[in-house]
């Protein structure tokens, strides 16, 4: 069974590494990271630098090639995809809205959203 246990943030990256199926080199090489609790972070670099690709491995949608990733010192893997996806914020550089309506965006990410959730986040 999957974790669903509360989420603090302490994040650690440690000898991550990661290629595409399809490519020979890697993307991430030897990445070691440190988030702790309560940080606000950005990544920032050139295109093809990675900063996705470590939120697409941070969000579980790719597996690291090689190394770990910790949640509170917890492996990535063992928690429950849907538990860790909604406990984390991303603002990305190109927002992402679906051909509907505001409140279908709000709710999204928020299926149980109330109606001053939905109102606030409009605001």
């Amino acid at each position: 069974m999957k974790l669903k246990t509360p989420i603090k943030g302490n994040i650690k990256l440690i000898n991550v590494e990661f290629k595409y199926e399809n490519r020979q080199e890697l993307v991430l090489s030897n990445i070691n990271l440190e988030i702790k609790e309560g940080d606000k972070i950005g990544f920032v670099g050139q295109s093809g630098s990675g900063k996705s690709t470590i939120i697409q491995l941070l969000l579980g949608f790719y597996t690291p090639t090689s190394g770990k990733i910790l949640i509170d010192d917890i492996n990535l893997r063992d928690y429950d995809i849907h538990h860790l996806r909604a406990n984390f914020g991303v603002v990305s550089q190109e927002p992402i809205l679906f051909n509907q309506t505001i409140e279908y965006n709000i709710k999204y990410n928020k299926e149980n959203a109330t109606q001053d959730d939905i109102v606030s986040a409009a605001n």
